[in-house]
């Protein structure tokens, strides 16, 4: 029988948080902002994941139902990524919403999904360090 930490993880399907992060700056700047406020309104997107993700891993933790939530972020970081390609900047900005909520419930309901399956300390703090 193969240990948990040598068959292929579920980090495998986490979708990329970095570039909504770096295209953020461009579409705030095409709304018209400059300087401090600009910088302020970079804020907003990673706020809200943060809430999302602590809702999104208390919900799945109550239903036991992790894999789907990393699917369902999966679907949701999607849908922004596609906003960040296509559309004007106000389109953009919402999509940096979006792709970033999304890639923060996946990387939090992977993480819980991985812990629970290790079945020893050692090998839990190896996967998730991994």
């Amino acid at each position: 029988m193969r240990s948990p930490t040598s068959s292929p993880s579920c980090e495998q399907a986490l979708p990329p948080s970095s570039p909504p992060a770096l295209t953020s700056p461009r579409s705030i700047r095409d709304l018209g902002y400059k300087g401090d406020k600009a910088l302020l309104m970079s804020a907003p997107p990673f706020v809200c994941a943060c809430a999302f993700a602590f809702t999104a891993s208390f919900v799945a933790d109550r239903l036991n139902k992790r894999g789907s939530f990393v699917m369902l972020g999966n679907a949701i970081t999607m849908a922004g990524m596609v906003m960040l390609k296509v559309g004007n900047s106000k389109v953009k900005y919402g999509g940096t919403f979006l792709a970033v909520m999304g890639s923060s419930v996946c990387v939090t309901a992977a993480l819980a999904f991985q812990g629970s399956n290790c079945p020893a300390p050692s090998k839990k703090g190896l996967a998730s360090a991994l």
